[in-house]
């Protein structure tokens, strides 16, 4: 499943782990890493999508400079500065990944992520576990003082499936929106990682 973006927002490649550098152009610089997999979940399709991602290079006109700071081992900040045709800016992006770990991936949650530029445009994504089975995942974009994009999602992980309903943009005075479902099952053995 993919997040919504508007035009010119930068990709989201996070997922819920522990924080490391990354060189990959995302809303705050970072990538969190990928879980050591335990458990016969197939996990989402999200994830899926990023492994295919992960393989090819993110090329681009121009240059970026990037300076992350760990303020501790739970939160960090990042400055970009990029010099480009089609965007020339700064943009500041703040981490927290908190201290509830998971017992079967090693995740860490509750996991907040945003970034804003100097123009105010910001992103944000809020992640969180509860208990073993249940995630939410909660993303929105600003631009020019308005809410251009939101998208929530729930992602039921059981022993062999995941079940998950995404609702983006969502509009009941114009009718419209997108609502997702999705259901995956592991139906064999083999680890593919």
């Amino acid at each position: 499943m993919s997040t919504l973006k508007s035009p010119g927002a930068p990709a989201d490649n996070t997922q819920a782990g522990s924080l490391i550098d990354s060189s990959e152009k995302n809303t705050t610089s970072t990538r969190v890493s990928a879980p050591v997999t335990t458990s016969t979940n197939p996990g989402s399709l999200e994830e899926i999508h990023r492994k295919c991602r992960e393989v090819f290079p993110m090329c681009f006109d121009g240059a970026r400079m990037m300076l992350t700071k760990a303020m501790s081992s739970h939160f960090q900040v990042t400055h970009t500065l990029s010099v480009s045709p089609q965007s020339t800016g700064y943009r500041f992006g703040a981490t927290y990944v908190g201290t509830k770990a998971t017992q079967q991936e090693g995740e860490s949650f509750p996991v907040f992520l945003a970034d804003t530029d100097i123009s105010g445009n910001t992103s944000a994504t809020f992640l969180h576990q509860f208990g073993d089975r249940w995630r939410v995942r909660m993303q929105a974009q600003t631009q020019g003082n308005k809410l251009t994009t939101t998208q929530g999602g729930v992602e039921y992980r059981g022993r062999l499936t995941t079940l998950g309903l995404t609702c983006a943009n969502i509009d009941i005075i114009n009718d419209s929106g997108v609502i997702v479902a999705q259901y995956l099952r592991r139906i064999t053995k083999k680890q593919t990682q």
